[in-house]
């Protein structure tokens, strides 16, 4: 039987820590993007085909967005899972 302090610690994979040090930057980009967008949509009020090509654009980032926040929430629970893990295991 093994013991909850003998378990080997989680860690992330190369590809998670890389990700995990990246993604805030990444969900700022989107952000800025979609207000460029946003203030692009407010600018082109009459034209009608730019406005249409925006609002796509602005569903895309906001799909994005979405995404990346879903996955930033992931990596946060995960570093916190490790975390615990590692004082687990040095209490031990």
């Amino acid at each position: 039987m093994v013991s909850e302090g003998s378990r080997a610690a989680r860690k992330f994979t190369f590809k998670e820590q890389r990700e995990y040090e990246e993604i805030d930057e990444m969900i700022a980009g989107v952000e800025r993007e979609l207000q460029g967008v946003s203030e692009r949509i407010n600018a082109a009020r009459t034209d009608f085909e730019l406005l249409q090509q925006l609002t796509n654009t602005q569903g895309l980032l906001e799909a994005r967005l979405e995404e990346l926040l879903e996955r930033w929430t992931y990596l946060n629970e995960l570093a916190e899972e490790i975390q615990k893990s590692r004082e687990t295991v040095r209490s031990d």
